[in-house]
């Protein structure tokens, strides 16, 4: 049995999604929300850009107190309670919290266009993504990236080719599943294929900051880390960065196009992109 997180699939481990540990940067995966062993003790204080020199701060002075709970109701009246990313992905969701559509520390406010109700979900997420500098963690061939400390394979083939089903019936328990449409559609809470190209680029970010990760996390067993690469050379760069054992499905392209046209997940967007990769595979 699989069961996955927004960030990664895991096989035979609980329902529940996994929750990053709070610490900015930080890759490990906890069972509760909260921060890992290593960085339990740090503490955080503040909406400075400096606040590892802040003193620890109340919540009226870090700007959370009446003033705010006030506005807080106000944007929860506005938005009907319910989670604006989600009704942007075409989904409802209840909310919980109110989030600064742009965060304080760019240079956000509390002025109510600023702000949206969200749920925990897509807040979480939307942290995690905003603590990671783009130009660092967008890269689909990201040439900062560690060596894993332990063993990766990567699955290469083009779309159709059955590469999530290849992994599917050869990882074990305790291994560690990375897919870019996986980690979109758990983080979006959408079906499969039916990520933007911004959702996906989030999701991108994900799989680096995980896979940067295994240098130091030893929680997993192995890591399988699905790609198209379409061309050798764009295979070969993940095999050697990540000394990974490389298996490619190269695959007929006449039954690829074949199974994208068949795919009832797809929509129509993404089997136009799929067609597009299919047919540019070398």
């Amino acid at each position: 049995m699989i069961s996955r997180s927004w960030g990664a699939c895991f096989l035979n481990m609980p329902n529940r999604p996994k929750s990053p540990c709070s610490y900015p940067g930080c890759p490990v995966l906890l069972d509760k929300p909260g921060k890992c062993d290593k960085h339990a003790q740090t503490k955080r204080s503040g909406w400075s850009k400096d606040r590892a020199k802040q003193p620890v701060m109340t919540t009226t002075e870090r700007g959370y107190g009446y003033a705010w709970r006030k506005i807080r109701d106000s944007v929860m009246r506005r938005d009907q309670g319910l989670c604006q990313v989600c009704l942007s992905n075409g989904r409802t969701r209840l909310a919980a919290e109110v989030d600064h559509i742009t965060r304080k520390a760019d240079g956000g406010t509390d002025d109510v266009e600023n702000l949206q109700a969200i749920c925990r979900e897509c807040h979480r997420l939307k942290t995690a993504v905003e603590q990671l500098p783009d130009q660092q963690w967008t890269s689909f061939y990201p040439e900062w990236m560690p060596k894993p400390a332990i063993p990766v394979t990567v699955v290469a083939g083009p779309p159709g080719s059955g590469k999530s089903k290849y992994v599917e019936d050869r990882a074990k328990p305790g291994d560690l599943v990375l897919d870019v449409d996986v980690i979109a559609a758990e983080a979006y809470g959408l079906k499969l294929y039916e990520a933007s190209y911004e959702q996906r680029t989030a999701a991108v970010r994900v799989r680096n900051k995980l896979l940067a990760g295994l240098n130091e996390n030893t929680q997993y067993k192995r890591c399988w880390l699905i790609v198209t690469a379409p061309s050798e050379d764009k295979r070969h760069w993940w095999r050697d960065k990540l000394d990974a054992e490389l298996v490619v499905l190269d695959v007929d392209k006449r039954i690829c196009l074949d199974r994208i046209a068949n795919d009832a997940r797809r929509t129509p967007e993404s089997k136009r992109r799929a067609r597009e990769a299919c047919l540019a595979w070398v």
